[in-house]
């Protein structure tokens, strides 16, 4: 999903801002009255939290359902009149999970997600809940999936926010087949087939070569033609090579189908993501011990915001008993209030640690990566800007630090099974 909208949820000015994660279980065939039902259940918790009846009614309408049916508790009438069934408009979002963020009764957030730990819970306060967009966010990293024959290429772009863009790459379909006819020209005749297979999956690496560079995947996929995936891999530019995976699914033909590249892409997306979180907490590691380069627990981490110059928050917890305070610039953070007031904020609020280290990350440009609960000591750490100097003994600062624009570079769970999952346009050629 784009920053602007992460940013756009933590620096709204109403409160209370309320967050959702509804389930929606993509492969229910009652999908819509199942949604209904849970939201029905989580919007009563959400209401006894504290949750304002305009922003409530903002989400209903965001969950696709009707106020009237799912305000309140309905009973049944005494002279046994059936009680309303849930709404039939409640649409099925397109994921397992359904993220809604809203505050006095406008929606700012509303995104599709995959199944993640938190779905079916919400929570209402200051600051919107943001970990599990962003835990969910990392593992949607953007790609390509190539589907190479010896005319062309299927060429699928699959971004961040899990949208897809389409192309094909048509190349000349003269003379590709080899033939076992022609008498003294069949040599010439093969020759002629495979220079023009090499010709155009050429082509196709210097396209697939210029969408690398305009839409920066972290992993391109390539599956197909065995003679076209080698003269394609073999075409591709030095900055593009390293991130070719090819497939040992994707055979051509009109019923190959592409449910095995789906699957395979999954699974290899959900490593890549893996890798990027494992190379971080490897990094961080290798900083411990320095004198800078890291810092480690709430006080460090925290005195590091301050100072913006956190390039990496690192959240291992997301534990609302961890609190912290806040003001209305993105450093204005500490684990006690007086120290914001020192700050010259008249009024601090607090919030869960996690989300209040979050909002001040995302505000001063950093990165934020969710890890595994137990792999750092406690529960959050952060890898400093170069050049950074040590937090260890650093003071908080007690002056009103100067406004820093908004701007977020959080690196994007990706969806079960890719959202492109379809039988290609390509034709396969034998040769």
């Amino acid at each position: 999903m784009p920053a602007e909208e992460i940013t756009r949820c933590l620096t709204t000015p109403s409160r209370p801002v309320v967050t959702a994660f509804l389930e929606t279980a993509s492969a229910d065939p009652q999908a819509a009255a199942s949604a209904t039902r849970k939201w029905k259940n989580l919007r009563r918790s959400l209401e006894r939290e504290g949750a304002d009846i305009d922003t409530l009614t903002a989400m209903d309408e965001a969950v696709g359902v009707d106020s009237e049916v799912v305000r309140g508790g309905v009973k049944p009438a005494e002279d046994n009149v059936t009680r309303p069934q849930p709404d039939a408009l409640a649409e099925h979002a397109g994921g397992d999970v359904l993220a809604i963020v809203a505050a006095r009764g406008r929606v700012l957030l509303r995104r599709a997600l995959p199944a993640i730990p938190d779905a079916g819970s919400g929570r209402v306060g200051p600051l919107a809940w943001v970990t599990p967009l962003l835990q969910a966010q990392q593992g949607m990293v953007p790609y390509l999936v190539v589907m190479l024959d010896r005319a062309g290429a299927d060429v699928w772009a699959v971004d961040e926010r899990g949208d897809v863009a389409d192309t094909e790459i048509q190349g000349a379909t003269f003379q590709l087949t080899q033939v076992n006819q022609g008498g003294l020209s069949h040599r010439r005749i093969h020759q002629r087939a495979v220079n023009k297979w090499e010709s155009n999956t050429k082509e196709v690496a210097a396209e697939v070569s210029d969408l690398v560079r305009e839409r920066r995947p972290h992993a391109v996929f390539v599956a197909g033609d065995t003679y076209a995936v080698g003269f394609f891999i073999a075409a591709l530019s030095g900055d593009v090579a390293p991130l070719v995976h090819e497939l040992e699914s994707g055979a051509r033909g009109p019923e190959s189908g592409m449910d095995a590249v789906a699957d395979e892409v999954a699974r290899l997306v959900r490593t890549i993501a893996a890798e990027e979180t494992a190379a971080l907490l490897a990094h961080f590691k290798e900083l411990r011990g320095r004198t800078d380069g890291c810092a480690e627990g709430p006080r460090k981490v925290i005195e590091a915001l301050q100072m913006a110059v956190v390039d990496t928050l690192l959240v291992a917890d997301d534990d609302e008993e961890r609190r912290a305070w806040f003001g209305p610039d993105p450093t204005h953070v500490a684990l006690d209030r007086s120290d914001v007031e020192a700050m010259g904020v008249s009024e601090p609020e607090e919030a869960p640690l996690v989300d209040v280290a979050i909002r001040a990350a995302i505000g001063t440009g950093a990165h934020v990566r969710v890890v595994p609960r137990h792999a750092i000591a406690e529960r959050i750490g952060a890898i400093l800007r170069s050049g950074s100097v040590a937090v260890a003994s650093a003071q908080p600062s007690t002056g009103a630090p100067q406004p820093i624009a908004w701007a977020s570079s959080c690196r994007g769970a990706r969806w079960p099974r890719p959202p492109w999952r379809r039988r290609s346009r390509r034709r396969h050629h034998e040769g």
